[in-house]
């Protein structure tokens, strides 16, 4: 028998049964009835939001406020040395630094574990979260930011918007390095290539500081170019993380 003579007996059938306008009336106000005893009381995005992100790991977040009282404490200590700007500034550098690699981990070992294929079953899926995470914590940051600059500005006569080049072009080259790094699979695998990352930044911002024109008032232009192009790198790298997260690239790298 083919599906349209099938469906040509349902509606006879259907033509044949002769329902009673009143008690299907009933029936319908019944259904309603417990239909709104039951209705779910709807949730914001928000309060959704908040709870899930009150469920996650605390680990790394814990790791990130000891970085951020660990660099702090260095700043009172070097307050106390009295070392030169070119130092401190590099020092901040190098603090900025170790925050941009931390959030990028953070962002690899909460989203993209061995349970992020069970991201698109949430209310929220993995590009949501990360989106949102990412929101947080430059805000978290800027403040972080706002107070290093006002209070090393303040301590060694520095402008603050020549400091804020400095520290924000670093923490966006770190940032870039950090995502590139992870955005492969070796890297991934192996924090080692991560770290060692880090560590070599680190080391060339040191070696940056033998050279004290590159801090002169002369130079912020060059400064702001440089913060300007790696800013728009790292919106690329951003939208390719994304990319690749709806395709599904980087969670089955995980």
């Amino acid at each position: 028998m083919k599906n349209s003579e099938m469906k040509e007996l349902f509606l006879q059938a259907d033509r044949q049964i002769r329902i009673k306008e009143a008690k299907k009336q009933k029936v319908l106000l019944l259904m309603a009835e417990e239909m709104e005893k039951q209705r779910t009381p709807i949730i914001n995005q928000r309060e959704i939001l908040f709870s899930q992100f009150l469920h996650v790991d605390k680990l790394f977040l814990s790791i990130y406020a000891v970085v951020v009282c660990l660099i702090v404490g260095v700043l009172f200590l070097l307050q106390q040395t009295r070392i030169d700007r070119s130092t401190i500034i590099i020092s901040c550098m190098i603090g900025v630094s170790a925050l941009a690699f931390l959030n990028v981990l953070i962002i690899d070992k909460l989203f993209f574990g061995r349970m992020a294929e069970l991201g698109a079953s949430c209310y929220f899926d993995t590009k949501q979260c990360v989106a949102a995470y990412m929101v947080i914590m430059g805000s978290v940051n800027l403040i972080v930011f706002l107070l290093i600059i006002f209070y090393v500005g303040n301590c060694w006569d520095i402008g603050i918007i020549q400091l804020g080049l400095y520290v924000l072009t670093a923490f966006l080259l770190s940032n870039i390095v950090a995502m590139g790094i992870l955005s492969t699979k070796v890297g991934r695998e192996n924090p080692f290539y991560l770290l060692s990352s880090g560590v070599f930044l680190a080391l060339g911002y040191t070696v940056f500081s033998a050279v004290p024109a590159a801090f002169y008032v002369t130079t912020l232009g060059v400064w702001a170019m440089a913060c300007f192009v790696l800013g728009c790198l790292l919106a690329l790298l951003i939208k390719k993380l994304f990319i690749q997260m709806e395709k599904g690239e980087v969670l089955c790298m995980s």
